[in-house]
């Protein structure tokens, strides 16, 4: 089912004077990771913006197939707020939306048990890693309960180990939650991993120039937590992402991007 169709969107800036996107279409359907792929200052985060309601564009048009839709947008910055604790962090949007503090600090705790992070409910931002600093926004965006949670490089400033980690905790966190995901990377590698599919832009003005089907069977060996072969592809670096179905996949997008096969 489409939850989301854009079409014919564009977006100009008049100072200085440029245009970010140009006739944009494309859908998302319900349930799905869609990822968003483009060299830098193509308009991807623009678009996601714009899909968030937090700019207009000039043409075109955004239709939901539900009412009231609620979109989450996941910077690259965690934004937690440094004087609230975990649990805090993860209950203040359902205190923005008036639920009491208990009950709010309920459903976060309930949250952060379901992904084995209740143990730091009553730490503070600056005692946790990294990663877990970006479990836990992702985690704050969940409760929400968002039509569309939007990721803007979200793992970006990781290492290349804590990233490998939040991807495939990210894969089985959507999965199992039956989330709807729009994501936007510079990582080919992180858009085979992640999405059921891959849009990619081209440079200024931006627009999708294709629009790839990401079919590998037997990534769920890699990334679920049951799976002996999980540990092996996140220690080793290989598994997945050696295999043919990954491989064919990770070229036909360097190809859409660079315009021929490399190499």
């Amino acid at each position: 089912m489409s939850l989301l169709e854009i079409s014919a969107v564009t977006k100009k800036f008049t100072t200085p004077p440029l245009t970010a996107l140009e006739k944009v279409g494309m859908s998302i359907s319900e349930g799905t990771v869609t990822a968003l792929v483009g060299p830098s200052g193509c308009g991807k985060s623009t678009l996601l913006r714009i899909i968030a309601g937090l700019t207009s564009p000039n043409q075109g048009k955004i239709s939901w197939s539900v009412p009231n839709p609620l979109v989450a947008l996941m910077p690259q910055r965690d934004g937690l707020f440094s004087w609230n604790t975990i649990e805090d962090n993860v209950a203040l949007p359902l205190r923005i939306r008036g639920v009491p503090r208990r009950k709010a600090r309920e459903r976060a705790h309930a949250l952060l048990a379901q992904f084995e992070l209740e143990q730091f409910c009553r730490a503070y931002p600056a005692q946790l890693s990294g990663g877990m600093r970006s479990r836990v926004a992702f985690l704050r965006t969940m409760l929400a309960e968002p039509t569309l949670v939007a990721l803007d490089e979200p793992f970006g400033a990781l290492d290349q180990i804590t990233r490998a980690q939040m991807q495939r905790w990210l894969w089985q966190a959507t999965r199992t939650q039956g989330l709807t995901l729009l994501l936007v990377t510079h990582d080919i590698a992180e858009a085979v991993t992640l999405a059921d599919r891959v849009l990619v832009m081209s440079e200024r003005p931006g627009r999708i120039t294709a629009d790839i089907e990401i079919e590998i069977p037997e990534r769920a060996e890699f990334l679920s937590t049951e799976s002996p072969k999980a540990a092996t592809a996140l220690s080793h670096g290989a598994g997945l992402r050696t295999t043919p179905n990954f491989v064919k996949a990770y070229k036909e997008i360097e190809s859409a991007l660079w315009g021929k096969e490399k190499k």
